[in-house]
């Protein structure tokens, strides 16, 4: 009886040995199947903590998040065409003041300078409800202030031909208001 559960241990010392032996010879294989063991807990964690925030967020946010608020969102925020006219104007006078200044030509729209924020109520005016009609019936578009912006970083506030193109057009089409 002995001799039977000595067998037996040396037997599960070997099985103990070749499987260590085999965690060696694939030392690669264990670590790699550990990270993504790692990282799929990881996932799952974050995911459970994600979907507790966005439903602590239903909670503090409901306005945002309930479709009956959405036509009010929308009424609210509407553009109305003269204004659009007006924000051009305006948005056309800021650049042709700061084309030609030395920080201007130094950092342009970058995100982390004054320009920017002129950059930012350019691409918030091309996103009017009312940019097509104002294509149609002033002859100009939105986007073309934003280019001629963007021309006038490359060129350092020199005018191009499409530089002036631009800003006769869109001078046109403000004059006809």
């Amino acid at each position: 009886m002995y001799r039977r559960n000595l067998k037996k241990k040396i037997k599960k010392k070997s099985d103990f040995k070749n499987s260590i032996d085999f965690l060696k010879r694939n030392e690669t294989v264990v670590f790699v199947v550990s990270c993504l063991l790692v990282l799929f807990i990881s996932i799952v964690w974050l995911s459970k903590k994600q979907d507790e925030e966005i439903k602590l967020n239903k909670v503090n946010y409901p306005q945002y998040i309930n479709n009956e608020s959405s036509e009010s969102f929308e009424s609210e925020y509407r553009n109305d065409l003269n204004d659009d006219l007006e924000m051009t104007k305006i948005l056309l006078n800021e650049l042709l003041n700061f084309k030609n200044k030395e920080d201007f030509h130094y950092y342009g729209f970058g995100s982390a300078y004054k320009y920017n924020d002129w950059l930012i109520k350019v691409g918030e005016l091309k996103q009017s409800s009312n940019s097509r009609k104002i294509l149609l019936e002033y002859g100009f578009s939105l986007g073309d202030l934003e280019m001629l912006g963007l021309e006038y970083v490359k060129t350092k506030g020199k005018e191009t031909e499409y530089s002036l193109w631009a800003k006769q057009r869109i001078i046109n089409g403000i004059s006809q208001k």
